[in-house]
């Protein structure tokens, strides 16, 4: 193995967890891709198994769930994401939209969450955030 494998191999472990667990989420990436959405459910589930901090199992579950209508679930799995990855600027606009959604069924709490998530990922990357959230959803929910 070349000296640059290895080294990449080790960044890609250390930043996603065990070597198991990667596996669970190339496979689950591809079932979303291909809208298998409970085999990408069944492989988020199994990665999480593996890796209970990995972020990007925790905010594409997420995606599964919202696809299902679970809303107080997807806020869940999209807070675990940011939790496990701070910086984490799609988990933050995923919530902000699941927090949207949510505000005119449970109250006005879920649309200052949805403002707090929108301002965060706007701080951390404002050009990327800008292009994920509808300008009338940002406006709509302050």
């Amino acid at each position: 193995m070349a000296a640059g494998s290895r080294n990449k191999k080790k960044a890609l472990s250390f930043r996603t967890g065990p070597a198991r667990a990667v596996v669970h989420l190339r496979k689950g990436e591809e079932a979303l891709r291909e809208r298998n959405l409970a085999a990408a459910f069944r492989s988020y589930e199994a990665t999480l198994d593996e890796d209970p901090g990995n972020a990007y199992a925790w905010e594409n579950k997420g995606i599964v769930l919202e696809t299902h209508g679970r809303g107080p679930e997807v806020l869940k799995a999209d807070n675990r994401a940011t939790v496990a990855r701070p910086n984490f600027v799609k988990a933050y606009v995923n919530t902000a939209v699941a927090s949207f959604e949510r505000a005119p069924k449970v109250g006005p709490s879920y649309a200052l969450r949805a403002v707090g998530c929108v301002e965060k990922a706007q701080a951390l990357s404002p050009r990327f955030a800008t292009a994920c959230v509808p300008p009338e959803q940002a406006q709509g929910a302050g």
